[in-house]
């Protein structure tokens, strides 16, 4: 289902499939206290019925005067378990002669996703239950000017 070959359908699948997830949790939540903060368990169901069809994307990464490949990680205990990160290519930027501009600097594009980790229960067995964490991915880069200090 993912392919390293179309990182963009990846991240928009995953992005979907998270949405999915944390709008159907169930109301019934069971909460439990301990150290000075509440952990709330819900019932969570997922329902593949409910994707959207994927939509063809032309990929920005080659064209962009900023460009960039994708590193496609993997993570078992993780949902999604398979995240796109975008490494930009060049330090500097593409110029209009089609070479780097080194006056210019290729950064990264920062987003938040959520994504649920796969945590054991501290009850015997083989139980466990998923814990939602925040991470911060690069989605793409961007061409931005040199931060200048004047020193006096």
């Amino acid at each position: 289902m993912f392919q390293a070959s179309n990182p963009s359908k990846v991240t928009v699948v995953s992005a979907v499939l998270l949405m999915m997830m944390i709008t159907q949790a169930a109301a019934k939540p069971h909460r439990k206290s301990s150290e000075g903060f509440v952990e709330e368990t819900v019932p969570l169901r997922l329902d593949p019925s409910n994707l959207l069809p994927s939509i063809k994307m032309s990929s920005l990464a080659n064209v962009s005067i900023s460009p960039w490949t994708y590193n496609i990680s993997r993570d078992d205990s993780m949902f999604p378990n398979v995240l796109s990160q975008a490494h930009c290519s060049l330090s500097g930027c593409v110029g209009s002669d089609k070479q780097e501009d080194r006056d210019l600097q290729s950064r990264p594009i920062m987003h938040q996703v959520l994504v649920l980790r796969r945590v054991k229960t501290e009850e015997e067995g083989h139980s466990y239950h998923y814990r939602l964490e925040s991470k911060l991915i690069s989605v793409g880069c961007t061409c931005v000017r040199p931060k200048v200090t004047i020193q006096q």
